[in-house]
């Protein structure tokens, strides 16, 4: 076959997309290896290394017992309305480390809103938006869903093959990358230390439940979601250090987080809404839903005018 300028052009520019849709369809398994240390935190995080807990402290027990309302509702009625979360506002995260990886905010964007009890955490790859541009409805991902409904695994082990020269994807390839994406939301409880505690544990701790979860198919997780919270002198930024450590006493995983224009510190509007909980003999089609919104722009005053009508 002769090669010409523009074939070995063409030929770079697969390769590249090859590399690139590899990397995203590896971003939900590499999210989980920086966060679990390779799987490692199972091991770490156990009684016996020093590092209890509870079941009710699982971020998917509440969730799988159908008890989120009941329990989020007595947790904010307890909590001192006059104190402020430390790490109220909204937050991206330029950069997430575990073990011998790390990802950037290059690499994902990162929308972490945090009230002073409920949050939504929201983290999808860049590289995936010029694959799934197209799918900016619910109705669109169920229409790619329903043309391929049925397909065998054999199908599914075969989706490289079916990838088309000119780079474009196969509608299953495209489903499984519009996959690679988490957002979750739920309740934060923050615990601050009293001032004489001079240890690292002086730090505040965190730990979060959900009621809602993108990655949450019935097999809820087996270790807290509790890190520390290491905030910077002027609180603008903060570190999120695993709250058991690895055998070198170190957090096996940490993420910093930089606060966002235009949250106010989370000095000024702060809203925290979630849907009522249906009755009984409604529930069957119910999906629940969280409002959060740290700071006003013209656009959250809109999408809180807008909520408010909804509501009404």
């Amino acid at each position: 076959m002769l090669t010409t300028k523009k074939n070995r052009h063409s030929g770079k520019q697969n390769d590249w997309q090859e590399d690139t849709i590899k990397k995203l369809l590896d971003w939900s398994s590499k999210q989980s290896r920086i966060l679990t240390a390779c799987g490692k935190a199972e091991f770490y995080y156990t009684h016996q290394r020093g590092y209890p807990y509870d079941n009710s402290e699982l971020p998917h027990h509440h969730l799988s017992c159908g008890t989120t309302h009941t329990s989020f509702w007595g947790w904010a009625a307890d909590a001192n309305k006059n104190i402020k979360s430390v790490i109220c506002g909204a937050w991206s995260r330029p950069l997430f480390m575990g073990q011998w990886e790390h990802s950037t905010g290059d690499e994902e964007e990162v929308f972490n809103v945090q009230t002073n009890t409920l949050f939504i955490d929201l983290r999808i790859p860049r590289d995936s938006y010029s694959y799934t541009k197209g799918l900016s409805s619910s109705s669109s991902i169920e229409s790619l869903v329903a043309s391929i409904s049925g397909m065998s695994e054999v199908q599914e082990s075969m989706s490289e093959k079916n990838r088309k020269l000119d780079g474009t994807l196969s509608k299953e390839d495209l489903l499984r990358l519009l996959a690679r994406r988490h957002v979750f939301g739920g309740y934060s409880r923050l615990k601050i230390p009293s001032a004489t505690d001079a240890t690292h544990s002086s730090l505040p701790v965190c730990t979060r439940h959900h009621c809602i979860d993108w990655n949450y198919i019935g097999e809820p997780r087996n270790r807290p979601n509790k890190w520390y919270v290491e905030l910077n002198s002027d609180s603008s930024q903060w570190k999120e250090w695993s709250f058991a450590k690895d055998d070198h006493h170190q957090s096996y995983y940490w993420e910093k987080w930089s606060r966002v224009n235009g949250d106010e510190r989370g000095d000024g509007l702060v809203l925290a809404m979630r849907k009522s909980q249906p009755k009984q003999n409604r529930c069957q089609n119910w999906r629940d839903g969280i409002l959060v919104v740290v700071g006003v722009s013209s656009f959250t005053k809109n999408l809180v005018v807008s909520s408010l009508l909804m509501l009404l």
